[in-house]
């Protein structure tokens, strides 16, 4: 369930909904810019170690998963009524399991 303040009983302090959104939009794009910057460093250092890890076969799969990611968050994250509490959850838990799968992939 959705609860929405109707904009004639917002309160005075808030900024209109449209001022809000365009800020929370402008927000998500940086955002945006930073994961695609983030995207680009990590297939930069899996390429630059690929000899240095345990399973690189493992680490390209990574790779992907980081582009696909990025693309799919990018595209959601775009759309207001799209940024929602789950998409959030779903995100994050990704980029744990990514993080997580760092000492299988990585050489001692």
């Amino acid at each position: 369930m959705k609860f929405e303040i109707a904009e004639e009983s917002r309160p005075h302090w808030l900024p209109p909904r449209a001022a809000s959104d365009s800020v929370t939009t402008a927000l998500f794009r940086a955002l945006a810019v930073l994961r695609f910057a983030v995207m680009v460093y990590a297939v930069i250092k899996i390429a630059d170690r690929r000899d240095d890890f345990d399973r690189p076969g493992a680490a390209w799969v990574v790779a992907g998963v980081i582009v696909a990611w990025t693309a799919l968050m990018t595209w959601a994250y775009d759309e207001p009524k799209r940024r929602r509490f789950p998409l959030y959850a779903v995100d994050l838990i990704v980029a744990i399991g990514l993080v997580l799968t760092t000492p299988y992939i990585q050489s001692q």
